[in-house]
Order: C-alpha cells, then sequence, then structure tokens
C-alpha cells in the first residue's frame, strides 16, 4: 500500500512528536510518504499532490484537522473527496471536542486513533454522531529504541537525586493540569530543606530539548512524573474562553494567592464538569526516564495499566504525605536500583510496549479497512477475499488509484527532513531563546512570517 503521512515534523521541538512520526517511516511494512509542507502552507496542500495516488491518507495528531491553519476549508474538503481510508490520530483530546467531531465527519474519516480511554471513548466519540467512525485506543507514546542504546550511569555518580520540567496550564485543564506544575514546586521546598540535589522547574525559560533533556535524565537518580491529560473535557470551548477571558479581565493574583484564585475559578466555571471523564494515561516522558534507567516518583495513577507502584516506580501521595518514605527510596541506592531495574526489564524491554509493535497493530488495522472499502472494488471480489491474502487482494485494488507515485519525485518534491533519533540533537540556549520569543507572537504574524521564510 501507498500511504499519506500528513504531519508538521519539527526535530527541534518536543523529540516524542518526531518519535511518533518516524515510526511510521521507519516501521511500516508499507510506503509511506511524509507530507511536511501543510502548515507552512497556510494549512492547504500543493496544487500538485494528488490524493488519488494512495491507498491512505493518514492525519497525524501533529495536525490540528479542526484548525484552518493546520488543514484549511480546501483541504478538509479536498479529503472528503479522497476515496482511500482516512485515518486521523488526535492528542490533547480535552479541548473544542465538537470542532474536532466536527472536522471528522466533515472529512467522512473512516478510523480515529485516540487517547481516551476505552470506557470514554463512547462518551467522546458518540456513535450517534460519527456512525461510520471506527474508533482505537493508542498510547500517547512508546518505546523508543533509540534511547535503550544508552548505558546506564552509577547511581552514586549522578548529579541531582531528582529532576523535572513542568508547565504552567490554564486554570481549565483543572486538577490534573495543576498537578503537573505542583507537584515540582512542592516537591522542590520538601526536597531542599532534607538536602536532596534538585533540578527542577516549571519556568519555561528552563525548558530542555534535545539532548540536553536526554543528559538531565540520565544525570538524574530520580525524576518526578504525574500522569498525561486534562480533568476537564471542554466539548464546546467556552470554559476555556470564560476562564481566559476573565482571568485576562482581573489583577493577576499574586503566587501566595494562587490556589484561592483557582478554586475561584473553579467554582464560577468548571466545578460541576471536572473529572466527569478520566482522560489521564502515562506520559511519554515516563516512558523515556524508564528507557534510561533512571527511576520515576510519580502521582498515585494507573499510568494506562502499564506500571505497578513499588515494583516500577515509587508512589508519591497527592497530598505528599508520604514524602518521608519516598525520601527513604531516593537515599537508598539498593532499593532504587530495584526498581529502575524492574521497570526496564518489565516496562521498556516489553515488545509489546515499542513503536514496532504498534506500527505492527496500525498496519494491520489499515489493511483490514482497506478490503472494507466497497466503492474500490466490486461485492463479487469482496465476497471471496477471505479465502485470499492481504498482498493478492491489495495488488488487485490498487486499480483505483488516479497513478502510481514515485518515491524519488515525491521526496525530491516534498523533502522530508528524517532525524533518526531527535533526542541526540544538541540545542543551543540561543535557539531555546529563538522558540521562546516565537511562542509569544500573535499567531497572524507567525502566519506572515511564514510565508516570508517559506516563499
Amino acid at each position: 500500500m501507498n500511504i499519506l503521512l500528513l504531519c508538521n515534523y519539527d526535530p527541534y521541538n518536543a523529540a516524542m512528536v518526531s518519535d511518533h512520526i518516524n515510526a511510521f517511516y521507519n516501521f511500516s511494512k508499507h510506503n509511506i510518504f511524509v507530507y511536511t509542507q501543510l502548515v507552512r502552507n497556510g494549512g492547504n496542500l500543493d496544487g500538485e499532490l494528488e490524493l488519488g495516488q494512495f491507498d491512505a491518507v493518514i492525519v497525524h495528531y501533529s495536525i490540528f484537522l479542526s484548525v484552518d491553519a493546520y488543514a484549511s476549508q480546501k483541504t478538509r474538503y479536498q479529503l472528503k473527496k479522497y476515496k482511500g481510508i482516512k485515518a486521523v490520530f488526535i492528542q490533547d483530546e480535552y479541548r473544542s471536542i465538537q470542532r474536532t467531531i466536527d472536522s471528522l465527519n466533515q472529512i467522512e474519516a473512516d478510523i480515529l486513533f485516540t487517547c481516551v480511554p476505552e470506557k470514554h471513548i463512547e462518551d467522546v466519540y458518540p456513535t450517534s454522531l460519527l456512525p461510520k467512525l471506527k474508533k482505537i485506543q493508542v498510547l500517547t507514546g512508546y518505546i523508543n529504541e533509540d534511547l535503550l542504546i544508552y548505558p546506564p550511569r552509577r547511581l552514586s555518580k549522578r548529579k541531582f537525586d531528582i529532576s523535572y520540567r513542568g508547565r504552567k496550564y490554564p486554570a481549565w485543564h483543572g486538577r490534573l493540569g495543576r498537578e503537573k506544575w505542583i507537584i515540582g514546586e512542592r516537591f522542590n521546598e520538601e526536597a531542599k530543606k532534607l538536602g536532596l540535589r534538585t533540578n527542577i522547574s516549571s519556568d519555561e525559560n528552563d525548558r530542555l530539548y534535545g539532548s540536553q533533556w536526554i543528559e538531565l535524565i540520565r544525570n538524574s537518580k530520580a525524576v518526578l512524573g504525574v500522569e498525561s491529560g486534562a480533568s476537564i473535557f471542554d466539548f464546546t470551548g467556552e470554559v476555556s474562553a470564560r476562564v481566559e477571558t476573565y482571568s485576562s479581565l482581573i489583577k493577576k493574583a499574586p503566587k501566595k494567592n494562587e490556589e484561592h484564585h483557582y478554586e475561584q475559578l473553579k467554582k464560577k466555571f468548571f466545578e460541576d464538569i471536572e473529572d466527569i471523564y478520566d482522560l489521564s494515561q502515562i506520559s511519554p516522558r515516563v516512558l523515556e526516564a524508564i528507557t534510561l534507567r533512571t527511576a520515576c516518583v510519580l502521582y498515585k495513577g494507573d499510568y494506562s495499566g502499564l506500571l505497578i507502584p513499588w515494583r516500577h516506580y515509587i508512589p508519591l501521595e497527592k497530598d505528599h504525605s508520604n514524602m518521608g518514605q519516598v525520601i527513604a527510596y531516593l537515599k537508598d541506592d539498593e532499593r532504587l536500583a530495584e526498581i529502575i531495574a524492574n521497570a526496564y526489564a518489565e516496562v521498556a524491554l516489553n515488545p509489546n510496549n515499542s513503536y514496532k509493535s504498534f506500527i505492527k497493530n496500525f498496519d494491520e488495522i489499515i489493511e483490514d479497512n482497506f478490503l472494507q472499502i466497497e466503492e474500490i472494488f466490486d461485492r463479487n471480489y469482496l465476497e471471496s477475499k477471505a479465502n485470499k491474502g492481504f498482498t493478492e487482494v491489495s495488488a488487485a485494488l490498487h486499480m483505483h488509484r488516479t497513478s502510481e507515485p514515485d518515491p524519488k519525485e515525491f521526496n525530491k518534491k516534498y523533502p522530508f527532513f528524517y532525524v533518526k533519533n531527535p533526542h541526540a540533537f544538541l540545542i543551543s540556549k540561543r535557539y531555546s531563546l529563538i522558540r521562546i520569543l516565537w511562542s509569544k507572537l500573535p499567531y497572524k504574524i507567525k502566519m506572515r512570517l511564514k510565508k516570508v521564510v517559506f516563499k
């Protein structure tokens, strides 16, 4: 099969996104054509790109399907008219869900790969609104084999007892969003009093990427962590709009009053909708740390059913009431080494958690759906497909293509600057500063600058 992957590939950014894109390119048994020009073209496909050449089109989660700057109305219409398999990956699914549902219907998507836990998929993406959509639950990330090559450092030689990089999320992300930075601030205060060597920050200026991030993890006995996701599902976007508008109109709360300010916002705007659905899941950062053989101190949680407390990670109560027990583990290299060894052997080396396994399942799902599209072949052939292998069937079905894509010509016209291991990139502080400044620019100015740079 020839599969077109629409994505926003930036190996200088968080490596976990590039890892996910690379997995299709590296491990699929099909021909993957990576198209990275959508965002720089203002959400429009190149006029000479012929979708009819491909058996399937995949919209990666780095492309926000419901946002015109990533996928314009014209692009969504072209996807609607396209007759092959249409699959969409989505993450950060707690915001503007109705817009996502509308865009899935607009392009008449066949498959949705979602990170929403199985028990809530129907609540978030009801069959009544998406009657023809097949929904598959996946993780936010998997084990990257490139990280397995890093040798472990002796615990006694590591510079930090514990490290963490968080981020302050808007209040409308709810409790789970707050946990992502509160764990760092609170732990840092308590740990320093007890003489632990820490490297903990939620300041945007302190964020690390590429090899600098990997070096911090490898040079730490343990890292902090929480479950990924949010505790509020904002179906219409009204919650975020109200919270952000209200917050921008009143005086910013001093740090000592942040908790009170949050409780006020919660009571006014989202108290009755928090924790209705559970979007919590294991974060790719936790898998990174386990693969690099660093211990994890995590708020108690399910972590997608992959981790067992006290065997794969050190559980920290959310009120930090067992801080003494956690500190005792951090100061005992033998007990810490045992947890690290268990997690590495049973999680990092488990083939079911690998990107290879993820892509194998993806290939099988795409193949199965490809054979079910009745518009591609006549019903008589469909009835006999059970006695034929996929290769034989698919070969007969390629008649639906308008032409055969040439990989060399495609890559020449739409270059994919593949980086095998984005974790190994050395990203300078100057580049980090540029990234911070870029993030603060208004969206319209960003789009104008991109048009000039990529003209």
